[in-house]
């Protein structure tokens, strides 16, 4: 099982997790941070921390951390631990992400969910009038 952390600025991680709940059904696993503006890096980093620690002692083989913003500070918390090979990040988190991560994460290994996870959300950025036209 991988394991999947989502973090973001404000409550966005909550809803997104709420939000494909109500597609798939609550999921084991997969967990939020939502960083508020008093939170530094430390702060976000120790609750990374304690994450993957209680994961380790548990079915989670690798975990990956889907931020919404490269370079904000869910992101930059989130960097030091990509010196663990079972971990890996992607930005720019929505629900077409989150849902590929949640229904995939069971039958591949992490390199190839990452990849899975950055087509799912290059398939859905699309302006929908262009497709209206050619159809």
């Amino acid at each position: 099982m991988i394991g999947i952390i989502v973090i973001t600025h404000r409550d966005t991680a909550h809803a997104l997790c709420d939000a494909a709940a109500h597609i798939v059904g609550e999921q084991e696993y997969v967990e939020t941070i939502c960083v508020q503006p008093r939170d530094g890096l430390e702060t976000v980093r120790a609750r990374i921390q304690a994450l993957i620690t209680q994961w380790e002692q548990i079915d989670v083989r690798d975990i990956v951390i889907m931020v919404d913003l490269f370079g904000g500070t869910p992101c930059n918390a989130a960097i030091p631990f990509l010196t663990n090979p079972r971990i890996d990040i992607v930005s720019g988190v929505n629900l077409s992400m989150l849902l590929t991560a949640i229904t995939h994460r069971k039958d591949t290994d992490l390199p190839t969910l990452v990849i899975q996870i950055v087509n799912a959300a290059q398939r859905n950025i699309l302006s929908v009038r262009s497709i209206k036209k050619t159809k």
